[in-house]
């Protein structure tokens, strides 16, 4: 798409992490979580991570550090550069190729959103006569957004534990008790005690 120079010079508060010495990446599997709200509920909240990649191969792909977009809203995980129209839409896989990933959560977006960046693959130099030979740093803009402290939770996986008709299928049947096991993961900024979750239809 094109630039919209309104959107990047209007007076909307901005969150900014740029090149941030203590966000620098040196192995794969780091990751950096910030907890953020939207400023202007009426407005969009748009987050952009961008970075300088190191140079690629002239025989394979021309990308070569990979990092990732995760953004919690609402209880839901937003992947980096999967759109349906304008604004983002939960699901989808993760971008490997590109070095600029946004997200978009519309109007009405209600806080706390952590925003969370992944270091997936560092096979090269992304910080050129600094650190190791394998580091990446990254810049990370949130429009109409400011900081929060909240926890945020995600949920990570859930496993089908007994069922109550035998043999069990591995499926919930209609009528059928079983113990599904849950896990939840924090990826706010701050701990939270005295947690507990309701189970909702669909």
């Amino acid at each position: 798409g094109m630039p919209d120079l309104g959107k990047a010079f209007d007076d909307a508060p901005r969150f900014l992490r740029d090149q941030v010495p203590e966000d620098l990446f040196t192995a794969p599997g780091q990751e950096r979580v910030f907890v953020v709200r939207p400023s202007d509920p009426g407005q969009a909240l748009r987050i952009t991570l961008a970075w300088t990649d190191a140079p690629g191969s002239t025989v394979g792909p021309a990308y070569a550090n990979d990092l990732d977009l995760q953004v919690t809203a609402g209880g839901r995980l937003y992947l980096g550069n999967v759109f349906s129209g304008e604004v983002s839409q939960a699901g989808g896989s993760p971008d490997g190729r590109n070095n600029v990933e946004g997200v978009v959560l519309p109007a009405g977006t209600e806080g706390p959103v952590a925003v969370r960046v992944r270091a997936v693959n560092l096979p090269a130099d992304g910080v050129p006569n600094f650190g190791g030979a394998t580091d990446q740093d990254f810049a990370l803009v949130v429009a109409n957004g400011v900081p929060e402290s909240a926890p945020v939770f995600l949920a990570e996986s859930a496993s089908l534990e007994d069922e109550s008709c035998k043999p069990g299928n591995g499926s919930l049947d209609p009528g059928e008790g079983a113990t599904v096991r849950f896990a939840l993961r924090n990826v706010g900024n701050l701990a939270a005690g005295d947690v507990s979750a309701e189970l909702l239809a669909g």
